[in-house]
C-alpha cells in the first residue's frame, strides 16, 4: 500500500518538533541561543527529514544518519561553545527527543493520524487544527520537563551580581537556584558560589593563596584556614570544600530593583555555565 507523503506538511510537522525539542534544550541547560538560531537548527532538522524519500536503509546507517542530525542541528544552534557544553547539549537533545517520542505514542494511540516511518524520519498525514495541538502539545510538554528538572529558567532568574570588597567592586551574570541550600557553618548565612575568574579584582589574597593548594575533599574541617572560610558541599559530581570570604557588600539587581544582602561568597575554579559566572539561592531573592 502506497502513501502520498505532501512535502510541505513533512517539513512544517519536523520543523515544529526540532524548534520545540530546542527550545526544551535551551531552557534544560540555561544556555544561550537567539530564537533566529534555534530556527536555523529546526530547519536543518526539518531539511534532514527528507531522507524518507531515499531508498530503505539498514538500522545502522539509519542511526548514523540520525547521529549526525542530531550534532548538526545542536552545532547550528548553539555553537560557538565549548567542547563540554556542547555535548551536554547534544545529549539533553537526545534526551528530551525521547520524551517527546513516549508522547508521540499517546498521540498516535488517541487520535490514530496517518503515518509513515522511513529511514528514521517520520510523517504525520494531519490537518491545520491538529498541527496547532502539537504546537500546544509541545509547549505543555517543555513547561513540565523544566518544571520537573528544576531547570526551568524564567526571566526574573537572571541577575546582575554586585560584590565589593576592599573598595573594589565587580559585577557578574547570576541565576537565582533553589537547588543551592549552602550555608556558612557558623553564621548559618547563605552562600553564593561564582567563578573564581570573575572575581579576581575582588578576592582576598587568603582565597587565591588557598586555591592554589592541594586540599583533600575528605578534610570536611570548617573552621578558620588563614582568615577564610571553608564550605562544604556535596553534589552529583562529588563532595568537598569551597573557600568562602565575607564581602564589604553584596547587591542583586533584579527587575530595577536593588537588593542588598548578607551572605558569603564561595569560590570555584570551575566554569558554571555559558550564561551565568555566579549562583545565588533563592531564599536571598525572595526574603
Amino acid at each position: 500500500m502506497h502513501r502520498v507523503i505532501y512535502i510541505d506538511i513533512l517539513f512544517c510537522v519536523n520543523f515544529i518538533i526540532d524548534f520545540m525539542l530546542l527550545l526544551s534544550v535551551r531552557k534544560f541547560l540555561s544556555l544561550k541561543a537567539r530564537y533566529r538560531r534555534m530556527v536555523l537548527g529546526g530547519l536543518v532538522g526539518a531539511t534532514s527529514s527528507f531522507v524518507i524519500f531515499l531508498p530503505p536503509m539498514n538500522e545502522f546507517l539509519s542511526l548514523i544518519i540520525r547521529l549526525v542530525t542530531a550534532f548538526a542541528v545542536v552545532f547550528a544552534t548553539f555553537f560557538p561553545t565549548s567542547r563540554k557544553s556542547f555535548l551536554k547539549a547534544v545529549s539533553a537533545y537526545f534526551l528530551i527527543t525521547f520524551c517527546f517520542c513516549g508522547a508521540c505514542i499517546a498521540f498516535f494511540m488517541l487520535f490514530s493520524p496517518p503515518v509513515a516511518i522511513r529511514n528514521g524520519a517520520v510523517y504525520i498525514d494531519i490537518s491545520p487544527i491538529m498541527l496547532v495541538g502539537i504546537i500546544l502539545a509541545c509547549y505543555i510538554i517543555i513547561r513540565i520537563i523544566c518544571r520537573v528538572s528544576g531547570r526551568s529558567l524564567a526571566s526574573q532568574e537572571i541577575c546582575l551580581l554586585v560584590v565589593e570588597n576592599n573598595e573594589k567592586s565587580v559585577k557578574l551574570i547570576a541565576k537565582t537556584d533553589t537547588g543551592n541550600m549552602l550555608k556558612e557553618p557558623f553564621s548559618n548565612l547563605p552562600v553564593i558560589v561564582a567563578e573564581r575568574e570573575k572575581l579576581e579584582v575582588v578576592l582576598p589574597s587568603e582565597i587565591s593563596d588557598y586555591l592554589a593548594k592541594t586540599v583533600s575533599i575528605s578534610d570536611t574541617s570548617c573552621d578558620y584556614v588563614s582568615g577564610i572560610r571553608l564550605v562544604p558541599y556535596n553534589s552529583v559530581g562529588g563532595e568537598g570544600l569551597l573557600p568562602a570570604f565575607k564581602p564589604d557588600s553584596i547587591k542583586i539587581i533584579l527587575n530595577g530593583k536593588n537588593i542588598e544582602s548578607e551572605a558569603y561568597i564561595a569560590v570555584t575554579s570551575r566554569r558554571l555555565s555559558e550564561s551565568f559566572s555566579a549562583i545565588i539561592p533563592s531564599e536571598i531573592i525572595l526574603n
